[in-house]
């Protein structure tokens, strides 16, 4: 029996998605991948999957093995993954199976790909910090991840923004 006209092959590629923001998450999964191929070059990666609070979406993120606490050069982003999600610097070398089950905060941003899929993309991990030093962080981080969508979104309310 042949198909009818409305089907389409799944492609994989659609993947359930949230809007630009932040979002309280827990670490439910790390899988290593192995050597996968970078710009960079071979890079040893775990994955790690968030699931989302109050919503059915489980986020993904690719980050290398490399362990490199903050000094001359910027923080590994498995350091940064353990640092938010134990809500505090780590003092030795935290294996990724103990971040499972960690709750952390998540900078997210929508993207759409040149396939026109839309897509989520991990910008930024914070500990989950009420304080006013976490608001703050936070505050920074979402203002330079979406600048470009809140000039966007000051221009078509035809206001200005503040100094």
């Amino acid at each position: 029996m042949p198909l009818n006209k409305d089907f389409k092959p799944d492609t994989g590629k659609e993947w359930p998605t949230v809007a630009s923001g932040i979002y309280l998450s827990e670490i439910v999964d790390v899988d290593d991948l192995g050597e996968i191929d970078t710009k960079f070059g071979k890079k040893h990666t775990l994955s790690f999957r968030f699931k989302i609070e109050d919503q059915d979406v489980t986020l993904v993120k690719w980050v290398s093995t490399k362990w490199s606490p903050p000094g001359k050069y910027r923080p590994s982003n498995l350091y940064l993954l353990a640092e938010a999600a134990l809500g505090e610097r780590p003092r030795e070398i935290i294996h990724p199976n103990d971040l499972i089950g960690k709750k952390l905060m998540l900078v997210v941003v929508l993207n759409t790909g040149a396939d026109g899929n839309k897509r989520n993309q991990i910008t930024d991990f914070s500990m989950i910090d009420n304080s006013e030093r976490g608001f703050d962080k936070l505050k920074k981080t979402v203002e330079k991840t979406f600048a470009e969508e809140i000039e966007e979104a000051v221009e078509e309310q035809g206001a200005t923004q503040p100094e």
